[in-house]
């Protein structure tokens, strides 16, 4: 995990946009831990990880405003295409 939070921080800063939080999205459960690998590395850039998100090829991601802090993210996965 350090070294996958280390490759998205020199991500970051090769082509930085102070305009827009850093949002990672994983289909496994490794956000709290990429992110308190991450922060770090990125700050003061805003950051969310946002796991255990299933997608396939076409879909669309919502995400909504933060609860709690920032804790917890409504998200919604839209499929515009049906798979065949």
């Amino acid at each position: 995990m350090v070294q996958c939070a280390s490759a998205l921080a020199r991500l970051y800063r090769e082509y930085p946009d102070p305009a827009h939080p850093a949002i990672i999205i994983s289909a496994n459960d490794v956000g709290k831990v990429l992110g308190m690998e991450l922060e770090p590395l990125i700050k003061p850039k805003a950051l969310a990880v946002i796991d255990e998100v299933n997608t396939r090829e076409g879909d669309y991601i919502d995400i909504g405003k933060s609860y709690f802090g920032g804790d917890i993210v409504p998200l919604t996965v839209k499929s515009l295409a049906f798979p065949s």
